[in-house]
């Protein structure tokens, strides 16, 4: 048996040890998401309610903002509208007055109001230009850079 033959032996045993493995893994996480299942579905009855919904309308004070306010409004909708509107976040004016009090106080970036309360970063943006809390950008040369 040459060289070259027994590696090729090799890897053709490897290979096969971790298409074994890849299998064995398969099966265990198909175990892990369906005892995941399982435990979810009972954890209304661990806290004294019947169902899922139940639970999450006790837990939704608890929510942040962002998406208490998602939550709520989602429900509040009489379902009337385009097939888009229902695509698309709504945010209340809550939501609205918190993100415009965190932009005017300027301790936080954009990005990080997004992730907090939920809208994301170019409705932030819209928000800011509808509130006048931009700047216009400076047109053409800059007056230290060009020749007169």
């Amino acid at each position: 048996m040459t060289e070259r033959t027994a590696w090729g032996m090799k890897i053709e045993t490897i290979k096969a040890q971790l298409n074994k493995v890849e299998k064995q893994r398969s099966v265990l996480k198909h175990r892990m998401d369906e005892l995941r299942r399982r435990e979810l579905a009972r954890l209304p009855q661990h806290v004294g309610l019947e169902t899922i919904d139940e639970l999450i309308l006790v837990l939704v004070q608890h929510a942040s903002p962002g998406l208490r306010d998602r939550l709520t409004s989602a429900d509040s909708r009489d379902g009337q509208g385009s097939p888009d509107s229902s695509r698309r976040a709504r945010f209340g004016a809550e939501v609205r007055e918190r993100v415009r009090a965190e932009l005017e106080a300027g301790g936080k970036s954009v990005a990080q109001l997004s992730r907090e309360y939920g809208p994301s970063h170019p409705t932030i943006m819209g928000w800011k230009r509808e509130w006048g809390l931009t700047r216009p950008r400076s047109r053409g040369r800059s007056s230290s850079g060009g020749t007169s």
